[in-house]
């Protein structure tokens, strides 16, 4: 009896050796595959930092470019400003150009043609009568000079105020 479980111990024990081999054998193939993919990742992370590279360059070059096109942008807005400011200007211009009133003098008929000047563009308050021109109705020039108050310098056109 002793030869019958010496040989079933054996055999047991052969069985169990097997197994663990092939199991130990199986995880040494993972652990190879597992290598191997390590490897190509650490070519992957290579590659990756490259193209960060590449990346952070461009992105120093986009940089620049954006700033240049920010001073263009900056310098195209002031322009537009300072063009909207003269169209703003012209506008007010023509509409106070446009009042011309009209009266009666000894029987002909008078326009009062004005030039303005604006003191300070950005205010409409401030602006001011320069010169001023009236003219008979057949075009020959009454008085031309300075604006004059109608009470104070001008007498001779009290009869005829608007």
């Amino acid at each position: 009896m002793n030869k019958r479980i010496a040989i079933s111990v054996i055999t047991v024990l052969a069985v169990g050796v097997s197994a663990a081999g092939y199991f130990v054998l199986q995880q040494s193939n993972k652990l190879g595959e597992a290598g191997s993919e390590i490897v190509a990742l650490e070519d992957n992370v290579s590659a990756l930092e490259q193209n960060v590279s590449t990346l952070e360059e461009s992105g120093s070059v986009l940089e620049v470019k954006l700033t240049d096109l920010e001073a263009k942008v900056s310098t195209l807005e002031a322009a537009l400003d300072k063009a909207n400011d003269d169209v703003e200007l012209q506008q007010k211009l023509v509409g106070l150009g446009s009042y011309a009133p009209s009266f009666e003098m000894e029987g002909a008929h008078c326009n009062l043609n004005s030039g303005f000047i604006l003191t300070n563009p950005n205010c409409i308050s401030d602006i001011t009568i320069e010169r001023v021109c009236v003219f008979a109705y057949d075009g020959t020039v009454v008085y031309e000079g300075p604006f004059l108050h109608w009470r104070e310098e001008t007498p001779w056109l009290e009869p005829m105020k608007p």
